[in-house]
């Protein structure tokens, strides 16, 4: 017979603003006693989140056996801090706690008292399972490589690997040049005329491989491994003008402005800072306006600026702007409609609109001509990505809109991407960047171990060795040995997507944060007692759908009152065999809701989730139900709760189920 857990629940009033919209007394006595596998016993408190109550709760905790809490109330995060702190003296006996915002989840736009109290009993004792039903992971030690390869010859990059240097962490670079000071380092290896061909391992224990161009290969071992790559600066104009050596690129305005360039400074220079629609970027622009103040600096040149924004934020930027004009450069204000560029008599001539005399057209000859356009992927950024397993976004960069791993994460543990290889970015951008790379990365490089919990454990009984988990890991968490049959989970490389254990076909991996066992026993939690309003379970991935969800409540939106929440870690975690538990325990519809396509954590969480609905559709068919009114997907941000609750009752009200699946996908 399994074990009856005890799990503590308390139930707060918050100083009376619940009352008025639950019957908490009435709500303890319905909780109290059995349920299923828990045990659940009630405390009442007018709030929970004070210190007069902390205590009361912390002794409940340590005295009462308990081997899990919920706390329910309208804002327990001050609470949880407190338990939290309290973990080291055995406080929590190291178990997991849930909090559930009674208003926003049972109370908000609802005005039938008891429907309220209904739903607060189901999501407590939901809650109730999560805490007490979690398998409890080991920690796992793994030793961390004191060295970090850097992919790039960026000034990000150099920077970077100064700050290592300096702390006395080897540094393996690739770089076309670097400085006088960075070489003289000790502890840093630069690579000449040689490029990475191949990548393994993750956080901690990676190598790459290098071949120079003999084709000799050699490895080297690193903790991690930084792309930083510089980006490329476009200088495409709508209609191309054959300019010859007038046309400068950046590269060659900044070498121009060296006192080494002599005496070759042309009579005039024109920048064109903004080609494209989006405008210029500011990094770039930053630098062209350097370069044009350092050739004003060294002798006569006319220098002509154009634009229609000065991309230079900041009071440094708007020093070199003055002080650029104190120099006697010349800005010029476009409207929207392009100059004019063309050839006459070996020279540049532009034509254009100023916007400070609108029916006049100005005309300047210029001996040479840089246009400043938006960032690009250098070269290098299609071969970092490859190595490292890694996708491009639309634009060619590697990870540049992607929330959940911002400022400097990549899918797999152990990469990082540090300044325009990612996205456009000022230099004071990059080096916000750069600091919090280095408060992530520095005390496990010194430490020389990483400390991290087990998230997924494969049964090497069921294991067939068919190497699915391997293939569909998107962070690269999950390691093959030779002679070894049973793949090795990688504890801190995984983030518990759960996308091994919904593909594993023998059931072999279990998920420790959210067994399939836990969520069946929730689904049933959820379902028990329907009478004849079967609920409607929508599995929201726990950083978007269910965020958005709690926040619909805090803003008093409506939910449809038959919905019910089931959080999961993401929405690639949910099986067939979940989704039609969810049928067979009653429920009458069942959504899942995940991040937008671009925007998901583990890459293909939402692609994984939706495409696992249409085998599911077939079952339904087959069972007699309809799957486009009993069914679907869609895709909502953490800060999408109008879209949310628009989503689920537009589906309720005309009973179709996947309606809004494809206005859900995509980001």
């Amino acid at each position: 017979m399994a074990k009856t857990r005890r799990v503590g629940v308390f139930l707060c009033s918050c100083e009376g603003q619940l009352d008025s919209v639950l019957d908490l007394p009435g709500l303890a006595e319905r909780l109290s006693g059995g349920a299923g596998r828990e045990e659940l016993l009630t405390f009442l408190s007018p709030c929970w989140c004070s210190p007069l109550e902390q205590p009361k709760m912390k002794a409940a905790i340590r005295d009462s056996g308990l081997e899990g809490w919920v706390l329910a109330c309208c804002d327990g995060e001050k609470a949880l801090r407190c338990l939290v702190e309290d973990r080291a003296a055995g406080v929590c006996r190291g178990f997991a706690g849930q909090i559930i915002d009674l208003y926003a989840f049972c109370a908000a736009g609802h005005k039938d008292r008891g429907q309220a109290t209904d739903r607060a009993e189901r999501y407590v004792r939901m809650a109730a399972v999560r805490s007490a039903q979690r398998a409890e992971g080991a920690a796992e030690r793994r030793s961390v490589t004191k060295r970090v390869f850097v992919l790039g010859g960026s000034a990000v990059a150099e920077r970077f690997a100064q700050d290592l240097l300096g702390q006395g962490i080897p540094v393996v670079m690739t770089t076309g040049g670097a400085s006088s000071e960075l070489l003289q380092a000790e502890g840093l290896t630069i690579l000449q005329d040689a490029e990475p061909v191949a990548v393994s391992g993750s956080f901690g224990q990676m190598a790459v491989r290098v071949s120079d161009a003999s084709g000799k290969e050699t490895v080297y071992e690193a903790g991690a491994i930084v792309v930083a790559l510089p980006a490329s600066c476009s200088d495409e104009v709508p209609s191309p003008v054959p300019f010859g050596e007038a046309r400068l690129s950046l590269e060659e305005l900044e070498r121009l402005a060296l006192p080494e360039a002599g005496n070759s400074l042309p009579a005039s220079v024109g920048l064109w800072l903004e080609p494209s629609e989006d405008g210029a970027d500011m990094g770039f622009s930053r630098r062209a306006l350097q370069a044009a103040l350092n050739i004003l600096s060294r002798g006569n040149t006319e220098v002509s600026i154009f634009f229609r924004h000065i991309p230079l934020p900041g009071h440094d930027g708007q020093a070199l702007y003055d002080e650029l004009r104190q120099r006697g450069a010349k800005f010029f204000r476009l409207t929207g409609q392009r100059p004019e560029i063309r050839k006459e008599n070996g020279r540049v001539a532009v034509t254009f609109q100023d916007a400070a005399c609108l029916d006049v057209a100005v005309k300047v000859h210029l001996d040479r001509i840089a246009i400043i356009g938006r960032p690009m992927p250098s070269p290098g950024t299609v071969r970092a990505a490859r190595l490292m397993g890694e996708p491009l976004d639309a634009e060619g960069f590697l990870q540049k809109d992607n929330v959940h791993l911002y400022p400097c994460g990549a899918f797999r543990r152990g990469v990082f991407f540090l300044g325009h290889c990612r996205e456009e970015i000022t230099d004071e951008g990059a080096l916000q960047e750069l600091k919090a790379l280095e408060y992530a990365l520095v005390p496990s490089l010194l430490a020389g171990e990483v400390e991290a919990l087990e998230t997924i454990r494969i049964d090497p009984a069921r294991c067939v060795s068919c190497l699915t988990c391997f293939r569909a890991c998107p962070h690269q968490a999950i390691e093959v040995f030779q002679g070894h049959p049973v793949p090795r989970p990688v504890a801190a490389a995984c983030l518990a997507c759960g996308l091994c254990a919904a593909l594993c076909p023998g059931r072999a991996i279990e998920l420790l944060c959210r067994p399939v066992r836990q969520v069946e026993a929730e689904i049933r939690e959820a379902c028990r007692g329907n009478g004849s309003r079967p609920p409607v379970l929508v599995f929201a991935c726990a950083r978007s759908g269910w965020r958005a969800a709690e926040e619909a409540g805090r803003l008093g939106l409506a939910v449809p009152p038959d919905v019910l929440f089931v959080p999961v870690p993401c929405a690639c975690s949910i099986s067939e065999e979940i989704l039609m538990a969810a049928f067979l325990e009653g429920a009458d519809k069942v959504f899942v809701a995940g991040c937008h396509e671009d925007n998901c954590r583990s890459q293909q969480g939402t692609r994984a989730g939706g495409k696992r609905l249409e085998r599911v559709r077939g079952c339904l068919e087959a069972a007699g139900r309809e799957p486009s009114k009993c069914l679907g997907f869609f895709s909502v941000a953490s800060n999408e709760p109008y879209r949310l609750v628009r989503v689920l009752q537009g589906s309720l009200e005309d009973g179709r189920a996947e309606r809004f699946a494809t206005e859900g996908g995509g980001s």
